[in-house]
Parts: structure tokens; C-alpha cells; sequence
């Protein structure tokens, strides 16, 4: 019986020991995940997956209004010219949710706009993303972005010169974009930008943008920006133009619509259908160097 009680015993102590070291290896595991990407608890109502596009083009662009929020009138305007082309939403503007709810119940395309650090001076910093910020404050904003808006299927960057070139916050910011199936295009408003290489280290579905249409408030120029684009779009397949919500841009892109035949691809296809090609021009460095800031 002693024997019996003795190994009964050992087994007993085994098994505690074990037990204690699942928790003590999980806690530090949970912990770990913890700090290099926070949980989050966002309220996405439609995901990528959610637009499969039942009739791939060969030729293709897409069209990204940046800067939107302030006036949900000309969202409407823009989408009613073409409810192809994506709205990229600045977070807690005057109608910001107001235009991702419209968006969301019509399925519209609407990007988040991210603000993150120029190297300028900016008058308010507050919801950029900052190479300033401690790596607590840095998720902190990043989330309270995520989660001012309820509906959008990807991000660009707003401004971002200076923290797009940090490869330390991008590597914290792709490290928790990654669990979001949420996609990225790298606006590119300057040359040093390491934002599109380094979301493919991260596997997060990414574009980069080849043209801003409206660096000069002109209507024929932007037009032929909006050409320009369809022109690479025809020799690569497919080309991502920005612009912005100006009177100017509006009325050109009215002109544009009603006289070009080209695929106008809400982002979140574009960058789906035609990864292979993003992710090739993106390691080989094919990209134009038009900034816009």
C-alpha cells in the first residue's frame, strides 16, 4: 500500500507541476501577444471577402477620394458619379460616421484615412499616430481610430511622410493590422515611405498609389492625371489614382466617368484581384514618386 501511495503521490505532484507550468507559459504567451498586438473590439460590418467580384476585369483602376468627412452632401455627389470609387473617411470629423453609415448601408467602398506624422508642423496632433508616442499611447490611438468608424473595409495613410519612413511604428502598426483582414494602401506622400514593403513582410493585403490627380486645382490637368492612370492601368493592369473632395475634382470627375470606358474598381477589389501585381511592383521598387502632402 505504501508503494501504491508513494507513486499515487509522484503522479499527483507530476501533474500539479505540469499544470503550473501550462499556466505560467501561457500567461507570459498571452502577455507577449498582448503587447506586440493589443486586442481589439471593433465593429466592421462587411469585410473583404464580403465583395467577391463575379467578372474579373484584365484592365482596371481604381479611384480614392482622401480627406472625406467634413460634408456628407459631397460624399454622396462623388458616389453618385460613380459608386465604384472609394471614400477614404478622416475619423472624428463633423460627419464622419454619418458617411460610413451611408456607406454601409448601400455597401458602398470607404477606406479609413489614418492620420499619421509629416514631417512639417501640424497645428493639432490629436488622433495621428505619432513617432513621438509611447508604444502604449500609439495603440491607444491607433484603436480609438479603428473604432470611431463602423463600417470601411481598409486604411490609407493621411499625411504620414515622416511616420511612414519609421520602421519601428510600422512595424507596430502592420504587426495589429494583420489580425483585422483589413487591407492597406500606402498613399505614398513621400519618396522614403517604407509602409507598402513592409505590410507584405506582415502578409497584409497592400497597394500603393501611382497618381494624386489634383496636385494643382485645374480641371484639365486632373483630367489628364485621370488619363495618365488609365494609360498605366492599360500597361499594367492596374493603377491606383487619389484625389480629393475639391469642387474642381468633382466636376472632372463627372467629365472622366461619363467619357472613359475603363473599370473603375472600389479599392478593396482592386487590391484583391490584382495583388499579384501590387506585390511585384512594391519589392521591385516600380512606383512613381508624385507626393502630395
Amino acid at each position: 500500500m505504501k508503494k501504491y501511495a508513494t507513486l499515487c503521490f509522484l503522479i499527483i505532484t507530476g501533474l500539479i507541476n505540469i499544470l503550473l507550468i501550462n499556466i505560467f507559459h501561457n500567461t507570459n504567451l498571452n502577455a507577449s501577444k498582448e503587447l506586440s498586438a493589443p486586442k481589439q473590439s471593433l465593429t466592421f460590418t462587411e469585410k473583404v471577402n464580403d465583395f467577391p467580384y463575379l467578372i474579373v476585369p484584365k484592365i482596371a483602376i481604381t479611384i480614392i477620394i482622401d480627406d472625406i468627412g467634413e460634408n456628407i452632401g459631397i460624399a454622396k455627389e462623388i458616389w453618385e458619379i460613380c459608386d465604384n470609387i472609394t471614400l477614404s473617411i478622416i475619423p472624428f470629423k463633423k460627419d464622419s460616421v454619418k458617411i460610413s453609415e451611408y456607406g454601409a448601408r448601400r455597401k458602398l467602398p470607404v477606406m479609413l484615412h489614418m492620420p499619421m506624422e509629416p514631417f512639417g508642423d501640424i497645428n493639432d496632433y490629436s488622433h495621428f499616430l505619432t513617432t513621438f508616442q509611447s508604444k502604449e499611447e500609439f495603440f491607444r490611438t491607433l484603436k480609438e481610430n479603428l473604432n470611431s468608424l463602423p463600417y470601411y473595409q481598409g486604411i490609407n495613410n493621411h499625411m504620414g511622410s515622416k511616420l511612414t519612413s519609421d520602421f519601428i511604428r510600422l512595424s507596430w502598426f502592420f504587426d495589429f493590422l494583420k489580425i483585422t483582414n483589413l487591407f492597406f494602401i500606402d498613399s505614398r506622400t513621400y519618396k522614403t515611405s517604407e509602409a507598402a514593403e513592409i505590410s507584405l513582410k506582415y502578409n497584409v493585403l497592400t497597394g500603393i498609389r501611382d497618381f494624386f490627380i489634383d496636385n494643382r486645382e485645374d480641371e484639365a490637368y486632373i483630367l489628364e492625371q485621370l488619363k495618365k492612370a488609365s494609360a498605366l492601368a492599360k500597361k499594367h493592369s492596374y493603377s491606383i489614382a487619389i484625389g480629393h473632395p475639391k469642387r474642381v475634382t468633382v466636376e472632372a470627375l463627372k467629365k472622366f466617368v461619363k467619357n472613359n470606358k475603363i473599370t473603375v474598381l472600389p479599392a478593396y477589389q482592386g487590391v484583391k484581384i490584382f495583388k499579384k501585381i501590387e506585390k511585384t511592383r512594391i519589392k521591385g521598387k516600380k512606383f512613381l514618386n508624385i507626393l502630395y502632402e
